[in-house]
């Protein structure tokens, strides 16, 4: 509270709002290049606050209703809002593109459904008049707003209709925007690579054991990746593992 307190003084300075500005827009160039500086990425949405910080210089316009004048509002919630729901760059962001890759992986309805309710877990967030919470049970999505008292509109998604939602997305090329399309192969070198990391973290101690039992992937990454990019280094490691994994059933549970 504190602190809260102390930033929004600093907001009824012009001066040193603009300081702030300032200093989030360097950040956000920064984040953009490294997205690592941010540990809690889908708390926080970098863009809708530098919008908020440029409006707050906007001169305030007041309308005045006519008296008795009583606001319409939908009680329901569209199909587009669902959609923006699942493709909400705040959902998932990294988390979409490794969605989208297990999806044209082959596995099943029932496995993709089971998939999404472990990368959700469980959490609320809400937005622009919404209040979304994600559960075992599935996602529930409110609407509300400043003048209704409560929710007056919310739908529940199981777990399977949010894969056949999701599904229907993909096959129609909206689920991913043209930014995450492109991290994607990105995505999966990384993801290749940890695997194989995981691989030889487990396995027993042996002459042969390339590394420590001391996980440090970021140290490892770089060669892994490395390797990727030569098919004869790719062959090598595929025939290693599928020989470890035969001499030693244990590993097959790894």
């Amino acid at each position: 509270p504190e602190s809260t307190a102390k930033i929004s003084e600093r907001f009824k300075n012009t001066e040193k709002r603009h300081k702030i500005l300032a200093e989030l827009q360097e950040f956000t160039s920064a984040y953009t290049a490294n997205p690592e500086l941010l540990r809690f990425k889908r708390l926080h949405n970098l863009n809708m606050l530098l919008q908020q910080l440029s409006d707050m210089d906007k001169s305030v316009i007041s309308f005045r209703a006519t008296e008795g004048f009583k606001p319409t509002v939908g009680s329901f919630i569209t199909q587009d809002e669902i959609d923006q729901l699942l493709c909400r760059e705040s959902s998932v962001s990294r988390n979409k593109v490794q969605i989208y890759s297990y999806f044209m992986q082959g596995h099943n309805a029932r496995e993709c459904a089971d998939f999404l309710k472990e990368s959700y877990g469980t959490s609320g967030h809400s937005y622009a008049g919404f209040d979304e919470w994600r559960d075992t049970k599935g996602i529930r999505l409110s609407r509300s707003d400043d003048f209704s008292k409560g929710n007056y509109a919310t739908i529940t998604l199981k777990w399977n209709q949010v894969e056949k939602q999701i599904r229907g997305l993909i096959d129609s090329g909206r689920y991913l925007n043209e930014k995450e399309m492109e991290s994607l192969p990105t995505y999966e070198k990384e993801t290749l690579a940890q695997e194989i990391y995981s691989f030889q973290y487990y396995k027993p101690d042996d002459p042969n054991r390339k590394y420590p039992h001391e996980w440090n992937f970021k140290k490892a990454k770089k060669e892994i990746l490395t390797m990727l990019e030569s098919p004869e280094a790719v062959r090598a490691i595929g025939k290693k593992l599928f020989t470890s994994r035969g001499k030693r059933g244990i590993m097959s549970s790894r």
